[in-house]
């Protein structure tokens, strides 16, 4: 799974503002991902149907 985020800063906003909001970002799609990937877990495990509709 590959998340992008585009972060633009406009205006008065400085250096300190950007790299909160691009860490930010980054934590919120890592946690994403880590949801993600334990709710397939859990699918697959359980015979769910996200691996029914896959046939495997």
């Amino acid at each position: 799974m590959t998340v992008v985020n585009h972060i633009t800063v406009t205006g008065n906003g400085d250096a300190v503002l950007a790299q909160a909001m691009k860490e930010a970002a980054q934590q919120g799609t890592e946690a994403g991902a880590q949801k993600a990937h334990a709710m397939m877990l859990q699918d697959f495990q359980s015979n769910g149907a996200a691996r029914r509709t896959l046939g495997v």
